[in-house]
């Protein structure tokens, strides 16, 4: 089953105006290629308009699972990663009913596809009327990004897995363990570096640095 803030496949009231989502990916191993399409026709919408992801806000807003493209992508994340979309309902009447569909495959990105009934599905949205006026707009530029001058330094390192009788059982970096491993790399002070990691496993995993 899939769970959202601890309830199993629930159901959300949304008027008729734009709501913005923050989303924690808390699964622990399961992706998720989420798009909202409609519970009568299958017909996809509405929008995402992404404004967030794990490193802060985006330049400016990137639209998934738009109706009117037909090859628009979809909101892809993985355990632990976070982002934050806005979605506009005011386009649609009342009782009309969206769920929040699933088609990343398990293990990511070569293994089974999700049942349409079960792990297909996440949530259902079940538009109602507005009962207020809804004066909100998304910005066309959210944040200003300053690029990092040229890595003085370019570090590689390898994302390894050890397999026993029953699947993996153990996940090393650079081949050593998570913990109690010897501090290795040491950056210095005011330069900038590119770091490489070469997954060397057979499924796909999310990467996030702390203190960035």
């Amino acid at each position: 089953v899939i769970l959202v803030n601890g309830k199993v496949w629930p159901y959300l009231n949304v008027e008729a105006r734009k709501y913005r989502f923050r989303i924690l990916e808390g699964s622990q191993a399961r992706f998720y290629s989420l798009s909202l399409k409609s519970r009568v026709t299958g017909a996809r919408g509405p929008a995402f308009k992404q404004i967030v992801t794990d490193g802060g806000y985006l330049a400016r807003p990137v639209i998934l699972n738009d109706p009117k493209k037909s090859s628009s992508p979809e909101l892809l994340i993985a355990p632990g990663e976070r982002a934050e979309i806005v979605v506009d309902f005011s386009a649609y009447v009342p009782g009309t009913e969206f769920i929040l569909m699933n088609s990343a495959k398990a293990p990511f990105p070569n293994g089974a596809p999700p049942s349409p009934q079960t792990t297909g599905q996440v949530m259902l949205f079940r538009v109602v009327a507005r009962t207020s006026p809804d004066n909100s707009a998304v910005p066309a530029n959210l944040t200003t990004l300053t690029r990092l001058a040229n890595p003085t330094r370019t570090r590689v390192m390898t994302l390894n897995e050890q397999m026993g009788a029953g699947g993996p059982v153990a996940m090393f970096l650079n081949g050593m363990p998570y913990h109690g491993a010897p501090v290795t790399e040491t950056p210095t002070l005011g330069t900038t570096e590119m770091w490489e990691i070469a997954n060397l496993t057979a499924d796909t995993h999310p990467i996030h640095i702390h203190l960035v």
